[in-house]
């Protein structure tokens, strides 16, 4: 059979088990196919790298982790896959200080890529990289770091497109809710919620962010 090159049926059945069986079954494959060794390698890690987001969806983060270690060994200039697997490691309480790290490094990469691509005449916009934004400040706020999370947070949710993600507004609601910011939460969650859901995950954040809504609603109404 030929490579899947679209979403397999699995995935669209929301079977998220046959899927990764079958993105890994593609990913062997593709290492006896007859194809250029460019085009093979990019296929592979397009593959490698989505089925690291099937993973995620399966709380298979180990797993998901070692395909993004090595993503990020095969391309180390690559901000994306260290973003990624530092983001994975934060959100699910692991190597806090290695997640630090790569995201740093992620925001780092991109800033040059920018740089390089504006003093080679492409119109680019230079700001930081909205999601890796997050991503640093949602390791923050696991490292208890909640008034640097803030910052981080809302620079990121400041983006026009990128930042308008309830993900985003979400985490920096944690954040400003730790720090004891609880009408400053209510108002980003109010926001949030009239933001479009842009992932399947987003219907389970909305539901959890309304409860969170209802109760600092409660919390702050007057005695």
């Amino acid at each position: 059979p030929g490579l899947p090159l679209d979403p397999p049926l699995e995935l669209e059945a929301g079977k998220t088990d046959d899927a990764i069986d079958t993105y890994k079954e593609v990913v062997e494959k593709l290492d006896k196919a007859k194809l250029a060794d460019e085009v093979k390698g990019r296929l592979k890690d397009q593959f490698k790298y989505t089925l690291s987001g099937l993973l995620v969806d399966a709380n298979k983060i180990d797993a998901a982790a070692e395909n993004l270690k090595e993503l990020v060994k095969d391309h180390p200039d690559n901000p994306t896959y260290k973003n990624d697997l530092g983001f994975i490691w934060a959100d699910h309480d692991l190597k806090l200080d290695e997640s630090e790290k790569l995201i740093r490094e992620a925001l780092d990469q991109d800033k040059k890529l920018k740089e390089k691509l504006k003093a080679d005449g492409a119109v680019v916009d230079t700001a930081p990289n909205a999601a890796y934004l997050d991503s640093l400040g949602w390791v923050l706020y696991k490292q208890k770091k909640y008034k640097e999370a803030i910052g981080y947070l809302q620079e990121a949710a400041k983006d026009p497109e990128e930042g308008q993600h309830i993900e985003i507004y979400d985490h920096l609601a944690d954040c400003l809710i730790a720090n004891g910011e609880k009408k400053e939460a209510l108002t980003t969650l109010e926001k949030a919620l009239k933001l479009d859901d842009v992932s399947k995950r987003d219907a389970e954040r909305r539901r959890k962010m309304s409860e969170k809504i209802k109760k600092l609603r409660s919390e702050l109404k007057p005695s």
